[in-house]
């Protein structure tokens, strides 16, 4: 299903594909890092940890960290 995005994507000359995902939700997080989703969460400006994972602090509002991710496609 990734795939198939990536490719709808990519022909639309989108370069960038970026997502959100709390960082408790360990399934789809391992799906996006095992597709090749890096986290850059440390980019955002403000940064907390959560369960050793850098997140975007506050990122949907106050207590609502979220790790962000970017693949280039």
């Amino acid at each position: 299903m990734l795939d198939k995005l990536q490719k709808i994507l990519q022909k639309k000359q989108c370069s960038l594909i970026e997502l959100t995902v709390s960082p408790k939700n360990t399934p789809s997080r391992k799906l996006f890092e095992k597709n090749g989703f890096k986290n850059k969460s440390g980019v955002t400006g403000s940064i907390t940890k959560i369960d050793e994972l850098i997140c975007a602090k506050d990122y949907y509002g106050p207590g609502r960290d979220f790790i962000i991710f970017h693949k280039k496609i």
